[in-house]
């Protein structure tokens, strides 16, 4: 599950059903302790009525006929980019009745609010009324569409806004839970070929389950969709129920030279499920959140976006000051302090360092020889940064030493930050005395 996520362990049923009187007619006992039969779909609705209830004070109406979401993993997704999207308009397709996503986002995060669309007129009934009884209907507009409507609502196009009052002009983020499967033949098959079961019992609609040509053919739409809004949604994302699903998808990214894309992957019990971002901006995520470790999936990973240099016996204070007085000397560079962490099990120092322009390289070095009065060229005094990238300085390097992370930030040239941080850290080095 994602780091952020307070269901990494199982919720206690018993206290759960403490608070939220309504489950204990579910709970069972097992030679493990409390549980609820997660085959039964009133079971299922009574446990996540009872979490976002409990957890984020959120009342939620949920129709037996309409799909039941599991909290732990829509928290996962929800919460893919929070350092990203402070301040954020989000855009949930096919919220589904519970509106799970919007009604989480706006819990958890003040400042977010969210268009939401679906296809289902049943499922924009009850996603109504789930907004309005929780009086979020100033941050959460429902919007119905037609199947055949563009996935993505274009810059031109104006959505009913009112409720909502100032919101910015572009998304910051989409999200989406798309139909798995092409039919219901599809359907069943999964079913069956599951060695165990299913581990919860599926209690979505017709509409929820299948679409024409399954979850790929959907994503496939909303990927060359983007190629046409572009930077108009800072991160585009969906979920995936299956991992030749994901391979499709990555395949398809790359096909398009879309190279600034991340994977993150969700375990709740048996059910694993992943999720694809990808972006047109020159932002970076962090490894964490745009790598996985499962080893079935390394030969599509995104390419990385941190680079470490150990310094063996070296001090991380002494480390700090060598790498302080390196960027300082670099024209152009600007460097400030983002976080002290100073325990003696892992001191810590991460700053963030920016670049106007490209001043380090060989190149570079070699046109500042040449020029009469060694400045910096014009066009780097724009506003826009050419490189942004933290830098962590941590104590627990090898041999008692230290090791600098570099994680880029911002920048469209990877050349240009792989360049930077290999000049940064022989600097460093040379500084420390190294060999």
């Amino acid at each position: 599950m994602h780091p952020r996520n307070p269901y990494n362990t199982p919720p206690d049923f018993a206290q759960l059903a403490n608070d939220h009187p309504a489950l204990k007619p579910y709970l069972i006992r097992t030679h493990s302790g409390v549980t609820i039969n997660f085959q039964d779909q009133a079971a299922l609705r009574c446990l996540t009525k009872a979490i976002l209830e409990r957890d984020y004070h959120i009342a939620l109406t949920l129709p037996d006929d309409r799909l039941c979401p599991p909290v732990p993993n829509r928290y996962s997704q929800a919460f893919l980019f929070p350092e990203e999207v402070a301040t954020s308009l989000g855009l949930d397709i096919g919220t589904g009745a519970s509106a799970i996503y919007p009604l989480l986002g706006c819990s958890v995060e003040p400042e977010w609010q969210f268009v939401a669309t679906d296809i289902d007129s049943r499922s924009i009934q009850f996603a109504h009324q789930n907004v309005e009884s929780n009086s979020l209907e100033k941050r959460i507009t429902i919007q119905a569409v037609l199947p055949d409507d563009p996935i993505f609502p274009s810059p031109q196009e104006r959505f009913d806004r009112e409720a909502l009052g100032n919101v910015p002009s572009h998304f910051a983020f989409t999200m989406c839970n798309p139909p798995f499967y092409g039919s219901h033949e599809e359907v069943l098959e999964s079913a069956e070929a599951k060695e165990y079961g299913p581990n919860a019992v599926c209690t979505g609609a017709d509409n929820e389950m299948v679409t024409p040509g399954g979850e790929v053919e959907f994503v496939r739409k909303m990927v060359l969709q983007s190629l046409q809004l572009g930077s108009y949604c800072r991160w585009y994302t969906s979920m995936l129920g299956k991992m030749s699903s994901l391979r499709k998808i990555v395949e398809l990214l790359k096909d398009e030279k879309i190279d600034n894309y991340a994977i993150t992957e969700f375990m709740q019990g048996r059910t694993r499920r992943w999720a694809i971002a990808w972006s047109f901006t020159d932002i970076h995520l962090p490894g964490p959140l745009a790598r996985i470790q499962n080893p079935s999936l390394q030969d599509i990973m995104p390419v990385k976006n941190a680079f470490e240099y150990p310094y063996p016996q070296r001090s991380w204070i002494d480390v700090c000051h060598a790498l302080e007085g390196v960027l300082t000397a670099i024209d152009g560079v600007t460097l400030r302090q983002d976080e002290l962490r100073t325990t003696t099990e892992s001191p810590a120092e991460t700053m963030v360092v920016t670049a106007k322009a490209d001043t380090w390289s060989r190149a570079a070095r070699r046109r500042k020889l040449r020029a009469d009065d060694g400045a910096i060229p014009d066009h780097a005094h724009g506003t826009a940064p050419l490189l942004v990238c933290k830098v962590v300085v941590s104590g627990k390097g090898p041999e008692g030493g230290s090791f600098v992370e570099f994680q880029w930030v911002r920048g469209r040239n990877r050349g240009l930050f792989e360049s930077f941080t290999s000049h940064i850290g022989r600097k460093v080095a040379a500084a420390l005395k190294l060999p």
